[in-house]
């Protein structure tokens, strides 16, 4: 199963919103503190917990309700029995509502409104991963919580495998050796009255499933212990674990045997039956203590493993526990244009208006070819405007560096009121802002005049007078009677002398000027802005 769209009423603040879902992997992205963990909140709760809390109603007086639609592969027909969406069998349509925080949460189908056991509802497996979680109180094989549990599992799979043969305990301690230690300790302790008035005393452990877990620990390359290591590297670890443990929670629950579904497929020309499990893995800022290329790393990892694409998890995956395929999607909510893949359709904006938060889902955006087209080769290079509460888009390298310096000189600052500047490629930036008012993200667009005439109908997309910034900025200049002020900065930056000669007629003003300014508005142009002393510009 996975999830093709959900529906929220009355539940925190995204009461009335909707989001259709991308298939394979989903970004939640917006602001601090819009609701992006309250989405993912949701989705934990109507798939693996009884019910809201009362916190969770945005009115106590009504109920939270609201409607998914799953998508059932082939093997998963027939689990809802004969209920499912009337123009397509592969999916259902399933209304949820709590009426108040004493209740439980109750499922329906919509069309029939027939009543739903959560037991099947629960059939998609959702794994709920926070980055708040400790993940030395977890990775060990001697935690009994946690992925530490699947861990331990591992060391007790071990000892039940060589049962046969009576594993003696000998075979991984010197008893002689360890006596002599517990002899040592008691001789200490035992002059202690509580150890003596109560019978306390050292001992060696006799179960070997006890035993080993405390005799092994994770290290790393050099062979130091995991506790020392980035929490980067820890948090990779716990993360690949916790999806191991999900499913050894699974198997190990026999009323979740429902869980695990039974098909035929063709294999190296062979007709094999397979065991599937539906899984679904929710992770909140998946990128923290990870460097930028790791958290790409991350999501292509989990991407490979979850569409089943990495041999080596497959492989385990079989051995452990029987099971040969996922069927899975994930969500990832983010801080970081990093992490995102370059796919805008699986991008799900939460954005704020009238102080109603809104979703933006890039699968319910339709685009014209050429816009797709243009959009994708532009998609690498505008990511962060997912982020901000509004961006401007410019073409040149001039532009680049002179609106922030131009904001400067305002007394404004750009990260402050969360604008982006974002430097476009080719003559995409009409496209990019009708894409930007399709996901709610304000937008201005600043082109060259050199198109070819080509202007564009959108209402704050603004061209050059000129033929470009950079003659706009001379000819600005120069309009004012600053003619002296660019003589003395060429001056300074050509070394030529105070002989050189300012010509007036536009196209040798252009030529001789535009090399000059286009330094100054990458690195320079402070000194028209900010030194108004030196120049006495007014």
């Amino acid at each position: 199963m996975k999830i093709v769209s959900i529906e929220i009423q009355n539940y925190r603040n995204l009461s009335g919103q909707k989001a259709s879902l991308h298939h394979e992997c989903n970004f939640i992205v917006g602001e601090n503190n819009i609701g992006k963990s309250n989405f993912l909140n949701f989705i934990n709760v109507v798939f693996t917990q009884r019910g809201f809390n009362a916190d969770d109603f945005k009115d106590l007086a009504l109920p939270i309700s609201g409607k998914i639609v799953l998508q059932l592969e082939d093997v998963e027909k027939g689990i809802f029995s004969d209920l499912f969406d009337a123009e397509d069998p592969n999916k259902i349509n399933i209304q949820l509502e709590q009426k108040s925080p004493i209740d439980n949460l109750e499922f329906k189908h919509e069309e029939s409104l027939t009543f739903i056991q959560p037991s099947l509802i629960r059939c998609l497996n959702y794994i709920h991963y926070d980055s708040l979680r400790n993940p030395i109180s977890e990775i060990n094989f001697d935690k009994g919580k946690g992925v530490g549990k699947f861990l331990t599992r591992l060391v007790k799979n071990y000892v039940s495998t060589q049962s046969d043969i009576n594993l003696p305990k000998k075979n991984f301690v010197n008893e002689t050796e360890v006596n002599l230690l517990v002899d040592s300790l008691n001789n200490t302790v035992g002059k202690l009255k509580a150890f003596n008035d109560f019978g306390i005393k050292a001992g060696v452990e006799n179960d070997l499933e006890s035993l080993l877990p405390k005799m092994v620990s994770l290290v790393d390359i050099n062979g130091d212990s995991l506790t020392r290591s980035g929490y980067g590297v820890q948090f990779l670890i716990l993360v690949t674990l916790s999806i191991l443990d999900k499913i050894q929670t699974i198997i190990e629950q026999k009323w979740r045997q429902n869980a695990i579904f039974e098909g035929e497929e063709i294999v190296n020309g062979k007709t094999e039956k397979l065991k599937y499990i539906s899984l679904v893995l929710g992770l909140d800022e998946p990128e923290i203590h990870l460097h930028p290329y790791m958290q790409r790393s991350l999501i292509k990892y989990l991407n490979r493993v979850i569409s089943n694409q990495n041999q080596d998890f497959n492989n385990l995956l079989k051995s452990l526990f029987g099971i040969d395929k996922f069927i899975g999607q994930i969500f990832i909510i983010t801080h970081s244009p990093n992490i995102i893949l370059n796919d805008y359709k699986q991008i799900i904006r939460l954005n704020k208006a009238n102080n109603i938060v809104n979703i933006v889902s890039g699968m319910a955006i339709s685009l014209s070819e050429q816009h797709h087209k243009h959009f994708q080769i532009q998609f690498s290079f505008i990511k962060e405007a997912f982020f901000c509460r509004s961006v401007i888009l410019i073409e040149g390298d001039t532009e680049y560096a002179s609106l922030p310096l131009f904001a400067n000189k305002l007394h404004i600052d750009f990260d402050d009121l969360g604008i982006s500047i974002i430097q476009t490629r080719g003559d995409s930036i009409g496209i990019l802002l009708e894409v930007m008012d399709k996901f709610n993200i304000p937008s201005l667009g600043i082109e060259d005049a050199d198109n070819g005439g080509k202007i564009s109908n959108h209402s704050e997309h603004y061209y050059t007078n000129c033929r470009d910034f950079e003659e706009e900025l001379i000819d600005k200049l120069i309009n004012c009677g600053n003619e002296l002020i660019i003589k003395q900065i060429l001056c300074a930056f050509d070394k030529i002398g105070l002989e050189r000669k300012l010509e007036m007629s536009p196209l040798n003003r252009f030529n001789a000027f535009k090399s000059t300014i286009k330094l100054l508005g990458k690195i320079q142009i402070e000194l028209i802005l900010d030194n108004e002393k030196r120049f006495n510009l007014r």
